[in-house]
């Protein structure tokens, strides 16, 4: 799993002491106010700064900021050349996961299995004839130990998570399917029936999403 995550983006200055705007992928921003130093990201470089200030502000209008003032940072001109920059940080200061939460970082990579059938609902006459003519299923049809669901249902690995995309309607999931073709899920329970960061693996119900 990753060890650290994207907690919070800066954006443009605030006022005239050298303060910057917050943003918080999350919308949570109380993890953020109790913050005494933290790791900045641009352009693939990292440094570590002292907060010597924070506060929660609504300047963000109805999404909820942070306004942070860094040591060293003490002017709008200095503030500016934050402007893009991450923060980044490890699990224990990042925002507490609620039940059902998971973490985008962790959910990416995570292979994507895909109900195929009920042994148990096959009819009587193709039973019948699996007595008789009984044919050798290729392994990615058969029940997954991973998969934690009853074991007369097949599933097989059809993607992984390439990301985590934020929409008006709520988050979607892009999966890179192994035909090569990318694909956009909602991340809801009526399609995403099992995620398990700790075993590697999300389960995909209803395959006639990605039609």
């Amino acid at each position: 799993m990753i060890d650290k995550f994207i907690i919070g983006m800066i954006g443009a200055p605030f006022g005239v002491k050298g303060f910057v705007k917050v943003r918080s992928p999350s919308g949570e921003t109380g993890h953020l106010l109790t913050l005494q130093s933290i790791t900045v990201t641009k352009d693939g470089k990292e440094r570590i700064l002292k907060i010597e200030e924070s506060s929660s502000s609504d300047a963000g209008g109805k999404t909820p900021i942070v306004l942070m003032r860094f040591e060293g940072i003490d002017n709008p001109e200095a503030a500016k050349t934050l402007n893009g920059s991450q923060l980044l940080a490890g699990r224990n200061q990042a925002a507490p996961l609620e039940d059902g939460e998971f973490y985008i970082e962790d959910l990416k990579g995570l292979e994507v299995y895909g109900k195929i059938s009920h042994r148990g609902t096959e009819n009587t006459e193709d039973t019948e004839k699996s007595k008789g003519e009984e044919e050798e299923k290729p392994s990615s049809l058969l029940c997954d130990p991973r998969v934690s669901v009853s074991p007369c249902e097949e599933f097989k690995i059809i993607g992984i998570i390439t990301d985590v995309i934020e929409g008006g309607g709520g988050d979607l999931v892009e999966i890179k399917l192994t035909s090569g073709e990318k694909k956009l899920v909602p991340l809801r329970k009526e399609f995403f029936t099992e995620i398990s960061p700790d075993k590697g693996k999300v389960v995909l119900q209803n395959l006639w999403i990605l039609e």
